[in-house]
């Protein structure tokens, strides 16, 4: 579990609209940073050929901030799973 959630970091900090923000700059986000970063995500989903239409209404085209913070903080305390 924590490899996805690395790989959905991973990929989210290296996007060229993070990286080319002020969230590509700091090392530790705060919560104006995800704030940013959710309305980077929004103007990407509103560009995006898969929410054209109606599947635009029923899959959404936003996540809070809130949202963000809690999955991106999350990854530090999630342990490792032997299998």
């Amino acid at each position: 579990m924590k490899t996805i959630y690395n790989s959905i970091r991973d990929e989210i900090v290296k996007h060229s609209k993070v990286r080319n923000s002020v969230l590509g700059n700091v090392n530790e986000w705060k919560r104006s940073h995800y704030i940013i970063l959710s309305e980077i995500i929004k103007d990407e989903l509103f560009e995006a050929e898969e929410l054209k239409g109606g599947k635009k209404f029923e899959i959404g085209n936003t996540i809070s901030h809130v949202t963000l913070q809690r999955f991106l903080k999350t990854i530090t305390r999630i342990k490792p799973t032997v299998i």
